[in-house]
This record gives structure tokens, C-alpha cells and sequence, in this order.
């Protein structure tokens, strides 16, 4: 289950810094949508006998889950959603790498995503935002891990709930953890080992 829904999206490996518009002005290159999970409302699920993240939600934890692109690029962007959260979404901050499997981030790769130059944002409730650029260079199908940390407990969570990745939450603050211990609880998608 995706608890945080998210779009990845690259500017294309190719692509100019500068594109002309019809009106001759100067605007960005485009940006391509590279991963994505349709935004849902949290919900009950009896066949799960301890309930599920997205009724509960998030508190004193770091949520890390894992993508795998389409396309690649030289930099990427995140956004984030809070469309059917119940109160804003703080969060403490965010980071992104190459996956090394399963909830583990590959050394050396870790880069802070930021909002606006700032480590932390506010998600309003039913609203999105993006990441400020990361120059990280990836390739089409690479798999990355997002993680977002919640200093405060975020109510009902915006969530995909037929996803085909695993998604891994720690106690605490553990953005810049390369090691997958910590993440000691998991949300495995049905009929998936």
C-alpha cells in the first residue's frame, strides 16, 4: 500500500533547459511523469486483522517507500499528496536515493528533498506539492526509495491501495539510514513474497 500518494516525474535526458513557447517567451523544459499512484481515501479492510496505515496514519515515524521509474533523467521532483487527508500534512523533511533492495538506500546516493529551499513543508488538506529539483541522474526502471518523516501524528492518510511495492516504516527519524533494520514494520501488497 503507497501511504503517501506520490508522482516521480524527470526532466527527460536529451531535453534543453529551455524550450520556446508559440508566443516566443522562454519556459522550463517539460518535466515527465515517470512513476505515479492514483490518490485514494484512507479505508477498513477486514481482511487485515491489524487494521491498516492509512486509517491510523503516521506520528513519531519515518515511511519509506520504494518507486520504479519509467523514464530517467538528470534530475527528478516528488509530489506529494494530501487529497484526503483529514488536517494538514506536516512534514519534517524528505530524502530520496537508489534502492539497494527492499527498504535499504544505497551509500553515497542519499539527497534531501526540499520544498522551496526548506527541509520541511505543510501539505494542506486536500492539496499537493512538489519537491524542489534533485540533480540525481537515474535510469528508465530504476527503483528509488522516497522517505518523508512525521514529527507529528498526521490522522487519516491519502493512500493507492493496490499497489505491487512493499512500503517500510521506522520509529524516529531515520531519513539518512542506509540500512533496512530500522524499518521494522512493512505493508507487503496481497499475493506478493
Amino acid at each position: 500500500m503507497a501511504l503517501a500518494a506520490m508522482t516521480a516525474a524527470c526532466v527527460p535526458f536529451g531535453a534543453s533547459s529551455e524550450t520556446r513557447t508559440t508566443s516566443s517567451s522562454r519556459a522550463a523544459a517539460p518535466w515527465t511523469a515517470s512513476w505515479g499512484a492514483a490518490v485514494q481515501p484512507a479505508h477498513a479492510d477486514p481482511s487485515e486483522p491489524e487494521g491498516n496505515w492509512s486509517e491510523s496514519g503516521f506520528g513519531e515515524e519515518t515511511l519509506r517507500q520504494v518507486v520504479r521509474l519509467s523514464v530517467g533523467g538528470p534530475k527528478l521532483r516528488v509530489r506529494l499528496s494530501n487529497a484526503y487527508g483529514t488536517r494538514p500534512l506536516k512534514i519534517a523533511g524528505a530524502t530520496v536515493a537508489r534502492s539497494d533492495g527492499g527498504a535499504k538506500a544505497r551509500p553515497g546516493t542519499l539527497l534531501p528533498l526540499t520544498f522551496g529551499g526548506s527541509p520541511a513543508t505543510t501539505v494542506p488538506v486536500g492539496k499537493d506539492i512538489t519537491t524542489d529539483e534533485v540533480p540525481l541522474p537515474t535510469t528508465h526502471r530504476e527503483e528509488l526509495v522516497v522517505s518523508l518523516r512525521f514529527a507529528a501524528p498526521t490522522g487519516r492518510a491519502t493512500v493507492h491501495r493496490f499497489t505491487t511495492a512493499t512500503s517500510y516504516r521506522a520509529p524516529g527519524d531515520h531519513l539518512w539510514s542506509t540500512a533496512s533494520e530500522s524499518f521494522d514494520r512493512s505493508a507487503t501488497p496481497p499475493g506478493t513474497t
